[in-house]
């Protein structure tokens, strides 16, 4: 009996230390994704505060936004005197862009970038 539980024994505790490392590296892993997650998230609230100069194709399609006919029913007149406010822009906020690239989506129903089947350059950060 001694020799058949020191055996029992000695598999528990070697199944227990296999397992061991793989729960730790999941342990790991799970850590790994909530630092990336919170990267993210600050990189994304830095990118709102950034100053952008818009790119040719974002200035055009404000221009098509605002002379749009018939209009979206979501696009109010506040909407419209945004978008001409930033085309008197020299350049966008992060968060500006992010909106009027949203708009253009709303009103094409294409994404930004996909409406002639490319994306378009990142327009350069200013400082």
């Amino acid at each position: 009996m001694t020799k058949g539980a020191s055996l029992t024994t000695l598999a528990i505790i070697i199944h227990g230390a296999l397992l061991l490392p793989s729960f730790t590296f999941a342990q790991k892993s799970s850590q790994d994704l909530m630092e990336f997650y919170r990267f993210q998230q600050t990189q994304s609230a830095q990118d709102e505060q950034k100053f952008f100069r818009p790119s040719p194709q974002e200035r055009e399609a404000v221009s098509k936004l605002i002379d749009m006919k018939p209009r979206p029913k979501t696009f109010t007149e506040a909407d419209i005197k945004y978008l001409k406010a930033l085309l008197d822009k020299a350049a966008w906020l992060g968060g500006e862009r992010r909106i009027m690239h949203e708009m253009n989506t709303e009103a094409t129903g294409k994404q930004w970038g996909a409406s002639d089947g490319t994306t378009p350059k990142q327009p350069e950060v200013t400082q």
